[in-house]
């Protein structure tokens, strides 16, 4: 692991990719261009073969195709991009790199027969409740997994803030649990949680 000259060592503790949320093809990007540039400037044409030569499919932005043009100035401009940015980063860094973590606190309370932790992924009480505490077997837990990587990108995004009100509870986890009514295409998922 790579040490700094005062001996602090530093790793990578996730790695993740986020992009804006407005996607456009590239072909109604190159027709909007054409739209709103090709009078304006004589030798659009020319700089316009970029749609074509670059083997771009499709692009992202932060915010819908017309905003940009928009007759807007650098201040309402560059406002978008900050803030696109940054929730970019607040995405990427913060929800993406606590999911993990929040993921192994569930799935310890999961095993440790914890009801409110059990109510917040999804898994029905009745078969928590004949479960006695301890590790889980290699089926239960792959059944558990999506469920318990849901649960943790929610309380991720929570962590930030987001989602905090009057239906909170001790853990942290609002009594709203993430849609896992998946769980039952799981055959014997009864079986394994409560051996």
């Amino acid at each position: 692991m790579p040490e700094s000259a005062d001996g602090r060592s530093s790793h990578l503790v996730a790695v993740a990719s986020a992009v804006p949320p407005h996607e456009f093809k590239q072909r109604d990007v190159a027709a909007a261009a054409h739209h709103s540039f090709a009078e304006r400037y004589p030798d659009f044409q020319r700089l316009a073969r970029v749609f074509e030569t670059s083997v771009i499919d499709r692009r992202y932005a932060v915010k819908p195709l017309d905003w940009y043009f928009q007759p807007l100035g650098w201040p309402e401009r560059s406002a978008a991009y900050l803030g696109g940015a940054i929730g970019l980063a607040l995405i990427d860094t913060v929800i993406y790199s606590r999911s993990p973590t929040h993921g192994t606190a569930i799935m310890e309370r999961s095993q440790a027969g914890d009801v409110e932790t059990a109510k917040f992924i999804g898994v029905p009480l009745e078969l928590i409740a004949a479960r006695p505490p301890g590790p889980l077997d290699a089926q239960a837990e792959a059944l558990l997994t999506p469920l318990v990587e849901k649960a943790a990108l929610v309380q991720s995004q929570r962590s930030l803030g987001a989602g905090r009100g009057p239906g909170d509870r001790s853990l942290g986890l609002r009594s709203l649990r993430p849609k896992s009514a998946d769980w039952r295409i799981h055959s014997g998922l009864g079986t394994f949680l409560s051996a």
